[in-house]
């Protein structure tokens, strides 16, 4: 008996999470809003644009009337309520097109691909209830209709009530918008994520893999264009089978010893060496097209980088060259900014010239003394040289003051060794026969 194949498991699809249903219902508001703004405004402009003329055929009216002695407030009241009944067509036309707008959205877009612009992009889809991966064209244009009239339809009708004057209807149907709206969404804390506009179509918002399967196949196109993960041709994961045949007529049997053994080992040698030189090929070409493609980033970088400079220093110059700039260069206030940074640049310099002068005179006069070191003398050798060839490692280098004596070699059974010095550091001489010396 031939076992039977297990049948291979179906994922469970996963509701889609608040977070995601408040996302994809805050972009599809969003692409609604748009045209509906649109058209409110052109309305509610051309009420405002209308309205002073209307205004004045009322009160020309209310006048002829007032002269003839035959006014009547009815009349009147009846009069401004048929002008501003005509005043505001516009602006009721405009939102009850509101809850129009997002019925189509939602229809042709639900019904084409079972989920909105918001759904695409926070990866979520409607589906029934019984296949949530699919739905129904009935129930597609059943739940864009109750949408459309839970989210938006009750409040325009009640805004269009009350630009007509209908004011009691109006807040009535307000009131109703409002507790629809938040009973709809209250239902979504339930364990299946369901509003009641899902209970009542029989549907249900979950989550699907469209990235996933994006990146997948992105993932299999760059193994294949790289050649590594090539896909096998069919039956290639199963070893392949070979059958024993007889050994032609006229000749002997092969011999079954370690020869045979010997070659199959060779042929497995040959065979996994074959399979490393294409793995080492494979692994080059993906190393060199992942090459390639970095320094192709780099040079498209590198001309942006450039580009960026060119248009940075054209706008510098346009800057510079504009109108407002060359007018702030050329007032009064800009030419004395000038001058007065002139001045401030050429007192600098004169005052640079009156330091290095200071300085030189200064040197020359320190040169011109005697017993001063020159700029260009080392004080340690110099110190050594007047010190003795003792002194050299027990000076510090600090010059001795002009009113102390030379340190005479006598001193030196003071400090208890031959050719030292009690004082310490060069010595200046005070007097031309010592210095001789």
């Amino acid at each position: 008996m031939i076992p039977a194949e297990p049948v291979p498991s179906v994922p469970v699809p996963v509701p889609a999470s608040l977070r995601r249903r408040a996302m994809a219902w805050s972009v599809d508001s969003a692409v609604v809003a748009i045209p509906a703004t649109m058209l409110i405004v052109a309305a509610v402009t051309s009420l405002w644009q209308r309205l002073p003329e209307s205004a004045g055929h009322i009160g020309f009216s209310a006048v002829k009337k007032v002269i003839k002695g035959d006014i009547d407030t009815g009349s009147l009241l009846a009069e401004v309520a048929e002008v501003w009944l005509v005043l505001v067509l516009p602006l009721v036309g405009a939102l009850l097109l509101v809850p129009l707008i997002q019925f189509l959205y939602q229809a042709v877009l639900l019904s084409w691909r079972g989920r909105t612009l918001g759904g695409i992009l926070v990866d979520t889809r409607v589906g029934m209830v019984a296949d949530p991966a699919s739905l129904m064209r009935p129930r597609a244009l059943r739940r864009a209709f109750l949408t459309a009239l839970v989210e938006s339809g009750l409040l325009c009708a009640a805004l269009a009530m009350v630009a007509i004057r209908k004011l009691e209807l109006g807040g009535l149907l307000v009131v109703l918008a409002v507790a629809a709206f938040w009973l709809n969404r209250m239902t979504l804390f339930g364990p299946r994520r369901r509003t009641v506009v899902d209970r009542l179509t029989g549907t249900v918002v979950v989550r699907t893999t469209l990235y996933a399967g994006m990146a997948n196949r992105a993932t299999a196109l760059a193994q294949r264009l790289t050649g590594t993960g090539a896909s096998l041709p069919a039956g290639a994961d199963t070893p392949p089978v070979h059958a024993t045949l007889d050994p032609p007529a006229g000749h002997p049997a092969l011999p079954a010893n370690g020869a045979e053994t010997a070659s199959a080992q060779t042929a497995s040698a040959q065979t996994a060496s074959a399979q490393t030189a294409s793995a080492q090929t494979a692994s080059a070409q993906a190393a060199a097209t992942a090459a390639a493609a970095a320094t192709a980033a780099a040079r498209r970088a590198a001309d942006a980088t450039a580009v960026a400079g060119k248009l940075a220093r054209e706008r510098a110059e346009s800057i510079a060259r504009s109108e407002a700039v060359q007018q702030a260069i050329n007032s009064r206030a800009g030419q004395r900014a000038q001058d007065l940074g002139s001045r401030a640049s050429d007192s600098a310099r004169r005052l640079g010239g009156r330091a290095q002068e200071l300085w030189a005179e200064r040197q020359q006069r320190r040169a011109q003394q005697p017993g001063r070191l020159s700029s260009g003398e080392d004080p340690y050798r110099a110190t050594a040289e007047r010190s003795g060839p003792f002194g050299y490692r027990q000076v510090t280098g600090v010059p001795a003051r002009p009113e102390e004596p030379p340190a005479d070699p006598a001193d030196a059974s003071a400090s208890g060794r031959p050719g030292h010095a009690v004082r310490r550091g060069p010595v200046k001489p005070s007097s031309p026969e010592i210095g001789s010396q």
